[in-house]
């Protein structure tokens, strides 16, 4: 199996299947001091951002991109244990930047030359969101769920529920 491909398939199975299965299940989620469960938590949402180059799949950049956005940890109750995604405040529209992709900067033959390394980094960028794609939409209930985006999508304000009722 092609390690992207194996990357993709581990994330999604790992995460976002997960994710969206306990959405469904309408567990209990977790966003500050806000906490929704039952059909408030089925109003959730997932955007998976698939940044345009992989170093800004790190973990850092991911902690940049949350304190430059103002977004929060938000904890969702899987039945194996709590998952973890990034969330605008007070809303229920989820946000996850794969740092898997980050690994595979190390797959690569170091002999490669910056613009070999920088054209099959691209592809593999390209091929993993593909395949997240394709995953998600076999499946009814994370085609519900989750969606995926290029880096340059951000909302100017949530688009998911609040829970300001």
């Amino acid at each position: 199996m092609d390690p992207v491909i194996a990357f993709a398939t581990t994330y999604y199975y790992g995460f976002v299947k997960l994710l969206c299965d306990a959405v469904e299940a309408g567990r209990e989620i977790q966003i500050g001091q806000n906490v929704w469960c039952e059909a408030d938590s089925r109003q959730a949402r997932l955007t998976i951002l698939i940044p345009d180059d992989l170093e800004k799949s790190s973990k850092e950049r991911a902690t940049d991109v949350a304190q430059q956005f103002g977004l929060r940890e938000a904890f969702i109750r899987c039945p194996d244990r709590t998952r973890v995604a990034l969330a605008w405040p007070d809303s229920l529209l989820l946000i996850d930047i794969p740092t898997v992709l980050d690994t595979i900067r190390h797959i690569h033959p170091p002999s490669l030359d910056e613009t070999e390394r920088a054209k099959v980094e691209a592809e593999a960028l390209v091929q993993f969101r593909q395949e997240i794609a394709r995953l998600i939409d076999s499946d009814e209930t994370c085609r519900r769920y989750a969606a995926v985006q290029g880096w340059n999508w951000w909302p100017s304000a949530p688009v998911a529920p609040t829970n300001d009722a």
